[in-house]
């Protein structure tokens, strides 16, 4: 059968951002997954900061808190 998953950015760091993921079946959620995911520098295997431009931009995609 058909699963649509649907993908929002919930948080931004300095070098990492929290994505949230939900899975539906037939209009229903059957599932929900929180991914984060780190900019790394491979060389060194530590954290690298994102660039301030995709800070901002996935800033501006996090839902607003009400």
């Amino acid at each position: 059968g058909r699963v649509d998953i649907g993908t929002r950015v919930m948080a931004v760091g300095r070098s990492s951002m929290t994505l949230e993921q939900g899975l539906f079946q037939h209009g229903n959620c059957v599932a929900t997954a929180q991914t984060v995911i780190v900019q790394m520098d491979e060389s060194t295997r530590k954290s690298h900061p994102l660039a301030e431009g995709v800070v901002q931009y996935l800033q501006s995609l996090v839902p607003n808190k009400v």
